[in-house]
C-alpha cells in the first residue's frame, strides 16, 4: 500500500524470487492512519484469498514502519482479519502442516511459540538475509504486471480510509530534548577527594540507591 512508485520495490520483490505483487493505491488512501491502514490491508488480503473469501496460510509483515515506528499495522490486521498474531519473531523453527513453531525476540531472550494456520506474523531483521535479484528474476520483474487496486476493488468503506477514516493525526513530530541537572565534584588533592566521595555517598544513600 503506498504511492505508484511503490511499484518499484514490489518489481524488485519480484526479482528476488516472490510470484507476483499488487500495488494498493489511490488518493483516497492518503492520510491513512495504522487503524486505516490495516483496514484496507486486511482487505487486500482476503481479496487475494479467493472469491470466497478463503484464509490464506500465514500474513507475514515488517516488525514497524520506518517513519511511525509505532509497530501497529500487524496486529492491526490480524484484528481485522480476526486472526492469532505473534510480534517480534526472529526465526520461524517449524511448518509441519497447518502449525507453526517461531522464535519470538524478547529483552532478555527468545519465547518459542506455536501458532495454527491461518495467523500473522510480525518480523525483525534477523529472520533472514535477503537473497540477490538474479537477471533472470529482474527480467521477468520488468515484464510483470503489477496490478494496482484502489477502493472500489476491495469493496472498502469510504469513510473507513484516509483522513477522514483516520481516528488519529500526526499532529507534530520532534525530539524531545533531555535536560539533566548534575552536579560536577572535582578532586583535586586528597582532603578534595575525600570531600567528593562524601558527598557522592550521601548523594546515593538520599535517593536509597546505597
Amino acid at each position: 500500500m503506498g504511492p505508484p512508485k511503490a511499484d518499484k520495490a514490489l518489481r524488485e520483490a519480484v526479482a528476488m524470487g516472490c510470484d507476483s505483487g499488487v500495488l494498493i493505491s489511490n488518493k483516497a488512501f492518503a492520510g491513512s492512519d495504522t487503524w486505516a491502514t490495516s483496514y484496507v490491508l486486511a482487505a487486500a488480503i482476503r481479496k487475494l484469498g479467493g472469491d470466497g473469501g478463503s484464509p490464506v496460510d500465514m500474513v507475514i509483515c515488517g516488525e514497524r514502519a520506518t517513519d511511525g515506528d509505532t509497530g501497529q499495522v500487524g496486529p492491526g490486521i490480524a484484528s481485522f482479519l480476526d486472526l492469532p498474531v505473534a510480534t517480534y519473531i526472529s526465526k520461524v523453527e517449524r511448518i509441519d502442516g497447518g502449525a507453526f513453531r517461531f522464535h519470538r525476540l524478547v529483552e532478555d531472550g527468545y519465547e518459542v511459540l506455536e501458532a495454527a494456520a491461518p495467523c500473522v506474523l510480525t518480523v525483525v531483521k534477523e529472520i533472514a538475509d535477503p537473497r540477490l535479484p538474479t537477471l533472470r528474476g529482474k527480467l521477468r520483474a520488468k515484464a510483470e504486471a503489477i496490478p494496482v487496486w484502489g477502493p472500489d476493488d476491495l469493496g472498502v468503506e469510504t469513510a473507513k480510509i484516509g483522513l477522514e477514516g483516520s481516528p488519529t493525526r500526526v499532529v507534530r513530530i520532534f525530539k524531545p530534548k533531555v535536560a539533566r541537572e548534575c552536579m560536577k565534584l572535582v578532586a583535586k588533592d586528597e582532603q578534595s577527594l575525600h570531600e567528593a566521595v562524601t558527598k557522592l555517598v550521601a548523594f546515593l544513600q538520599d535517593r536509597q540507591l546505597v
